[in-house]
């Protein structure tokens, strides 16, 4: 009898691509895929695109060269089978990039420079994720944050359900704890 193969648990690995949401500028494009080509994007995906050109002096690694870069009308339609949806909008009700887990099959969609992303979008994703910042950050600035904390996150094994909650617990008590005043905001 022929020894059993062994079994590689496959569903540890994944992928990331980013998605663009009608982006403004060539030269934010091209940091994007300067970005995704840096922290390993499987792909990129454009809708509505301002301008087909993905050629800019920031894309110096000519990154649709070595990953795909799409031009799509829909980017829920254009995606890989089991990607989770994560929309990244400062918007009121998201998650903390801080707590946030990432899964790990997951497409990141990023609304445009002069707008935001809307309920068309957040509705249909499965997690909606804000970068905790004062005010809105450049697109190309808040690829590199999500993308690099992904990496971080994954580098660290905070990939499962119960480091996600252990975090969500913290930094729920440090909130109450603000709130009753034991302790102080950090300024």
């Amino acid at each position: 009898m022929a020894p059993r193969p062994i079994r590689i648990d496959r569903s540890a690995k994944g992928f990331v691509g980013v998605g663009l949401f009608r982006p403004k500028h060539s030269h934010n494009i091209g940091q994007v895929l300067r970005a995704a080509d840096n922290h390993r994007a499987s792909f990129v995906s454009i809708e509505g695109g301002r301008t087909e050109d993905i050629r800019s002096a920031a894309n110096t690694f000519d990154t649709q060269l070595s990953i795909p870069v799409y031009m799509v009308d829909d980017l829920f339609s254009h995606r890989p089978h089991g990607t989770q949806v994560v929309v990244i909008d400062l918007i009121e009700g998201s998650q903390d990039l801080r707590t946030f887990i990432h899964p790990p099959r997951a497409i990141y969609l990023f609304g445009p420079e002069d707008g935001t992303l809307g309920r068309a979008h957040t509705g249909r994703a499965q997690h909606v994720v804000h970068i905790p910042t004062n005010d809105c950050m450049n697109l190309a600035a808040s690829v590199n944050v999500v993308l690099y904390d992904r990496m971080l996150k994954e580098h660290l094994g905070m990939t499962h359900a119960r480091e996600a909650a252990n975090a969500r617990a913290r930094a729920a008590e440090r909130s109450r704890l603000r709130k009753d005043g034991d302790m102080p905001t950090e300024g």
